[in-house]
């Protein structure tokens, strides 16, 4: 995955009329990641830097509850 910036470099070239060999070369990214984001249904790359919390996460006080107390 391309990050935004990436995205944004991508769509200048492009807009520039340079081939997406040349970007690809300019970028350092492989010919058909640039193809897959010049794709109008594939748009912008998402944040996916939203932390989610672990299902056990209710229980982290348990845990170390009864880990201390085994260790005495």
């Amino acid at each position: 995955m391309v990050t935004l910036d990436e995205y944004l470099e991508i769509q200048t070239l492009i807009r520039q009329g340079l081939s997406r060999k040349e970007i690809a070369r300019r970028t350092g990214l492989d010919r058909k990641t640039i193809r897959k984001y010049l794709k109008p249904t594939t748009g912008p790359p998402h944040c996916t830097s939203r932390k989610r919390g672990s299902l056990l996460d209710s229980y982290n006080d348990y845990v170390k509850k009864e880990s201390v107390s085994r260790l005495y």
